[in-house]
């Protein structure tokens, strides 16, 4: 969470009025740490309080392979919005 704060701080420096990122989920699921990715992605919501915008990507294999049907809904629930796609198309969810 420091680092997001650091990173902030830089851009407003800067002269933005905030920041967009975007991050690959991969990782998680590589080195088996889905829980602390669904821990992470909820205190995100919980502790920073900054101008960010950002997009996490889900390999939906990677996600449906973890055997756990309710971690997509884990994963809804952590972001505020979602956009799933498939090889049928795609649907978009607020929260």
């Amino acid at each position: 969470m420091t680092l997001w704060k650091i990173l902030l701080d830089e851009a407003v420096a800067k002269g933005f009025k905030g920041f967009r990122v975007t991050g690959e989920m991969a990782f998680f699921f590589e080195k088996k740490m889905v829980k602390e990715l669904v821990e992470y992605k909820n205190a995100l919501h919980r502790v920073l309080e900054l101008p960010l915008t950002a997009i996490c990507a889900y390999d939906a294999e990677a996600v449906a392979k973890e055997g756990r049907g309710g971690l997509y809904l884990d994963l809804m629930k952590a972001h505020r919005s979602a956009i799933i796609t498939g090889p049928a198309g795609g649907v978009v969810s607020s929260y």
